[in-house]
């Protein structure tokens, strides 16, 4: 095979308008350890190049073995993936005995003349419990990632059946995600706050062995992989996720989608703290221990918190600032005396007193800095000129300290996006 020279090219990359980029790290993912249940020996040799080449690429000493597009289209209509295949079937020609995949969410019924129109252009087949089949849906992508590890397990571990359980499974897939989908989130986190060139050799330079992939297969793992990294990447692609939906339900193009993409590549760049940090301020109302988490994934974020809350503020304010230097609210606008904060808070204006009460109570348990320095909470239908008031806290008492802290939430306003200074507003 000629060696088709990976590193001289530097394509374009998408991962900068990447909003289903979990879904894509789930199928590369896919891809992958469906090789190394065919060969778990050759496929150590491989490597995993994320959107550079194509949305992934299988290397090998960096000739290029496969390309693969990645398509989650609501269309079930061939037509509308026609340009698509047609611009891989032009790149395959730059990769001389490069295979390429074409992957979909939705059953496609292509013309007869397909493999004759588009070739090397493959649209790929998983196996599943019921036949083999053209397509994967988001929805059963999980499903087949454990059913492919499960078949590994029974090949290449036979005497360790607990591995082929359900939870060890469940815990080996997320694992294995998460070499991806972190890898993932840094580029999209990096790209999005480049620009040009930098772009295309951030994608580049990215590379994920088969090696790491190996490495959780073959360790024997425990209940204590469940530590605050897993977690911490279990809600990071939950956001992506989120994202992602909040993206294709509003149709976000241009740069409406640049602008939110920047703030999911701000919150994706956050450390454990710093995420802890975040959560708090964007949900002040909810309650839990919040020690660790996996509280916060369990207890605290949903996907509505983030589409029906945090990501409308985002999407119908202008660009907010951002502070990373220990800042408790890393996103605010800030007005001539005034201070702007977003949060997820979604709720109908019958939940005001509710809302104030948890509010108040929650910041003072876990030390919510940013309420005390006073400002304006942004929700999207809830107003209330203070969080502070007898009928919703209830009566004072207790020390000192704790009084005071009530007494400053007496300047800390809620606020409807509809109510919004129009200077802050898209």
């Amino acid at each position: 095979m000629a060696k088709n020279d990976v590193e001289a090219k530097l394509p374009h990359t998408a991962v900068a308008v990447w909003g289903g980029y979990v879904y894509q790290g789930k199928i590369a993912l896919y891809h992958c350890i469906s090789l190394m249940l065919e060969n778990m020996n050759d496929s150590a040799e491989l490597v995993l190049q994320l959107d550079s080449i194509d949305d992934f690429a299988v290397l090998l000493k960096d000739v290029c073995q496969s390309m693969h597009q990645v398509k989650a289209y609501k269309s079930e209509d061939f037509s509308s993936y026609a340009a698509a295949m047609a611009e891989q079937q032009k790149k395959s020609i730059e990769y001389p005995g490069c295979k390429a995949f074409f992957h979909v969410s939705k059953e496609l019924v292509a013309p007869e003349d397909f493999g004759e129109v588009y070739s090397p252009v493959v649209i790929y087949s998983y196996n599943k419990k019921l036949g083999v089949e053209n397509y994967c849906a988001l929805s059963e992508v999980d499903t087949l990632l454990e059913e492919v590890l499960s078949q590994i397990y029974c090949k290449y571990y036979p005497g360790d059946k607990h591995k082929i359980s359900t939870e060890y499974l469940v815990w080996s897939r997320n694992l294995l995600e998460d070499i991806v989908v972190r890898k993932v989130i840094a580029m999209h986190s990096e790209i999005q706050l480049s620009k040009g060139a930098v772009q295309r050799q951030v994608a580049n330079r990215e590379k994920i062995d088969f090696s790491m992939f190996l490495d959780v297969i073959s360790r024997d793992l425990t209940s204590s992989v469940l530590c605050e990294d897993y977690f911490f990447s279990a809600i990071l692609k939950d956001i992506g996720s989120y994202f992602s939906n909040f993206c294709e339900e509003n149709d976000l193009q241009g740069a409406d989608l640049d602008k939110l993409s920047r703030c999911v590549a701000q919150i994706n760049r956050l450390d454990v703290v710093g995420l802890k940090s975040f959560i708090c301020s964007i949900l002040p109302d909810k309650k839990g221990r919040f020690s660790s988490l996996r509280e916060y994934k369990d207890e605290a974020i949903t996907s509505d918190d983030l589409q029906l809350g945090l990501f409308r503020v985002f999407d119908e304010l202008i660009e907010s600032n951002y502070s990373g230097g220990g800042r408790a609210a890393n996103f605010y606008w800030e007005l001539v005396g005034s201070n702007y904060y977003p949060t997820a808070i979604h709720q109908g204006p019958s939940s005001t007193g509710a809302i104030c009460k948890r509010i108040v109570e929650g910041a003072i348990k876990h030390d919510v800095e940013f309420l005390y320095e006073s400002g304006t909470l942004v929700t999207t239908d809830i107003n209330a000129e203070s969080i502070y008031s007898v009928v919703s806290v209830g009566v004072r008492g207790g020390a000192h300290q704790e009084y005071s802290k009530f007494n400053k939430f007496k300047d800390v306003a809620l606020m409807s996006i509809a109510n919004l200074p129009r200077e802050i507003k898209k």
